[in-house]
């Protein structure tokens, strides 16, 4: 079965916020394209790195970097699988804090639950005239090491 999920939203943070999370509560799976732009503090630049991703009720997600290096993260459950080059490796999440904080993040912002994760994050969400644009700051020490 194919979904389209269509958001159209005007107002402050919490109606949009509102909004995609009405619309998320009905998605079943999603595949889409993505570019992903991560900056270098100590090199000064940006890195663009391009993928797929795939995403299924409940918790199945498949992060997959295609260019400039290939590299795929599989969460299925409670295993999560990396796979670079001939190397797999997985691991369980239950047995590994890291990758269990990772794997909830990722699935997480996939269905849009961590606009409202106030343990994790301080949230704003403001509407441009062509997207919306969601701030999330890490608010615990572990994640602002990973994050900014």
């Amino acid at each position: 079965m194919l979904m389209q999920l269509t958001c159209f939203a005007q107002g402050n943070s919490q109606q949009i916020i509102d909004q995609i999370n009405s619309a998320t509560s009905k998605l079943s799976s999603m595949q889409c394209d993505f570019v992903q732009t991560k900056t270098v503090k100590i090199l000064n630049e940006k890195l663009v790195s391009k993928g797929r991703m795939w995403y299924q009720q409940p918790n199945r997600l498949r992060w997959e970097y295609l260019t400039p290096y290939t590299y795929t993260f599989v969460f299925n459950g409670a295993k999560v699988s990396l796979k670079k080059n001939n190397r797999n490796d997985v691991i369980d999440v239950n047995r590994n804090r890291m990758f269990k904080e990772i794997a909830s993040i990722m699935m997480n912002s996939v269905v849009g639950k961590c606009l409202t994760d106030k343990k994790s994050f301080r949230t704003t969400v403001r509407d441009t005239s062509a997207e919306w644009v969601a701030t999330l700051v890490p608010l615990s020490k572990e994640l602002k090491q990973m994050f900014t």
